[in-house]
């Protein structure tokens, strides 16, 4: 499975309804129990999000923690932009960090992606399964 990058931000973060299901799954992570992956742009997205909010320490924590738990990071290439580019075609109204993740999933053979969000429900390429249903 493919984490997103809300299932972290959430897990991180304040209290919310989706924290508690978010660290749920990463604990499945952590104990060995849900084999999962993420790719190097969820980290780029990480850091993005945090230094936007001014708070580049947590952002370095986090990223850091994340690649720890997950090192090896499914990469963006030539091949992963290609299939964005083929992507956008399909789905012009998608959110470009969406389209990017979808194609680094097909590239790299992962079908399914644990998030929060409901626009990868568009995708017919990819299955989402929300954190609270995992």
């Amino acid at each position: 499975m493919f984490l997103d990058t809300n299932v972290f931000v959430y897990a991180a973060g304040a209290d919310s309804v989706h924290k508690r299901h978010c660290v749920r799954v990463l604990d499945a992570v952590a104990r060995g129990t849900l084999v999962a992956t993420t790719g190097a742009e969820v980290i780029q997205e990480l850091l993005h999000l945090f230094a936007r909010r001014n708070q580049h320490a947590a952002g370095l924590l986090l990223a850091r923690r994340v690649m720890d738990m997950l090192p090896a990071l499914l990469p963006t290439n030539t091949e992963v932009m290609s299939e964005t580019l083929a992507l956008m075609e399909r789905y012009p109204n998608a959110p470009v960090r969406d389209l990017v993740h979808v194609a680094v999933m097909m590239v790299h053979g992962v079908e399914e992606i644990v998030s929060v969000d409901s626009d990868f429900d568009g995708f017919t390429e990819v299955v989402r399964i929300s954190p609270d249903r995992w």
